[in-house]
């Protein structure tokens, strides 16, 4: 069920009846903002993702107040503007990106915002009630449903999650919203639409976000890790075929000799099942590993060394 809160002089108020109290939702909706970034033209996300993005954001507890959201948000930018519930727009700073959770972190210039906590039961059941918030400018949109699934998740870019949530209502606004338990504790980042594929709404797991926030209550800073390798290439399943779909320009695919419409039979000597088997031992690599494919180019195969890269690199 969709409800839709707008903001009339100091109050809050709803469009339709929502399976969640009242006195939940004023907890829940001050917590969640909205966010804008600007993106440099010639960064090398901007082609992929565009130059001005928005999404949704929750406060945590967690650090003083940092803010969760999804991390294709923040990958080129610098200064993000966060939007409050009550209007007020503060300036903030990426203060940590995480490739491997799909999470980024903001650092808002003013403390004292409203806030929430990391769900205590960690990973959502499923079965379990809970709802999303999303942001869409000053206007905030509340779905309420269920979680269908903590099944994997693998992605047309190189991005898997195991395990991500699935929740059953469609987002019903910008992505980088939280999925709130019937406590209101965080669960997760809503990010992905995938309606499509009969399940509404993937979510990043919010406890991707906890190295990051151990490492900056610890050290002050998150310094993202490059421990995995990457390619910089999309891929698809054409019938059993896993086939390349795109490549990143100046890529290390794109370095190593891999086009579009390669279709990808051995990786390192190993058969290549599928998108998710790809991910799994390409992150098994180190950056600057030497990989040893084998490809299908139309009617011939050709063997094609490349040297793994770091998606922190790449988009720094």
């Amino acid at each position: 069920m969709l409800a839709s809160f707008r903001k009339a002089g100091s109050f809050l108020f709803w469009d339709s009846a929502l399976n969640a109290s009242v006195h939940l939702l004023r907890k829940a909706l001050p917590a969640v903002v909205h966010l804008e970034t600007r993106i440099d033209p010639n960064h090398r996300s901007a082609a992929i993702l565009g130059t001005e993005r928005a999404g949704t954001g929750v406060v945590l507890t967690s650090c003083g107040g940092l803010i969760l959201t999804a991390y294709y948000l923040l990958i080129g930018a610098d200064r993000v503007q966060v939007q409050c519930s009550d209007g007020r727009r503060v300036e903030g700073r990426v203060f940590g990106i995480d490739y491997a959770s799909g999470l980024g972190i903001v650092a808002p210039e003013e403390s004292g915002l409203d806030a929430l906590s990391l769900s205590p039961g960690g990973l959502a059941q499923r079965g379990s009630e809970a709802f999303v918030v999303a942001s869409v400018g000053e206007e905030r949109r509340v779905a309420s449903g269920f979680v269908t699934s903590t099944s994997p998740f693998d992605a047309l870019w190189e991005f898997a999650l195991d395990p991500a949530i699935y929740f059953s209502a469609p987002n019903p606004g910008l992505g980088g919203g939280p999925l709130l338990d019937r406590q209101g504790g965080v669960l997760g980042i809503a990010a992905l639409s995938m309606a499509h594929a009969g399940r509404p709404t993937v979510v990043f797991p919010g406890a991707g976000s906890l190295a990051m926030i151990d490492a900056i209550e610890r050290d002050g800073v998150y310094r993202t890790p490059q421990s995995q390798g990457w390619l910089g290439m999309t891929c698809l399943m054409v019938g059993n075929h896993l086939a390349v779909a795109g490549i990143f320009p100046e890529s290390p695919a794109a370095a190593g000799g891999l086009i579009p419409g390669d279709s990808i039979l051995l990786l390192q000597g190993h058969a290549v099942a599928n998108r998710i088997d790809l991910y799994q031992r390409l992150r098994a690599e180190r950056p600057g590993a030497a990989l040893r494919f084998r490809v299908r180019r139309g009617g011939e195969v050709v063997e094609l060394s490349i040297e793994a890269g770091a998606v922190e690199t790449y988009f720094a």
